[in-house]
């Protein structure tokens, strides 16, 4: 899901959710989800952080982890 919100200013609003399944038979471990952001793009806070995800060091294109 992606919503993209004018903020009056020049600037924009994107939320976006991404989903992870394993529908596989066997249960996997040890795996990182990791999602470049644009380069005209800044994180700027999780609605709801879940655990073991993070962001590395603020500026133009960003990672955004889980594992």
């Amino acid at each position: 899901m992606v919503s993209n919100t004018s903020n009056g200013d020049g600037t924009h609003t994107v939320v976006y959710e991404i989903l992870v399944q394993n529908v596989g038979g066997i249960q996997i471990t040890n795996v990182q989800v990791t999602d470049t952001l644009p380069l005209s793009t800044t994180f700027a806070y999780w609605a709801v952080q879940p655990p073991g995800a993070g962001v590395d060091a603020p500026g133009p294109g960003q990672e955004v982890t889980w594992s």
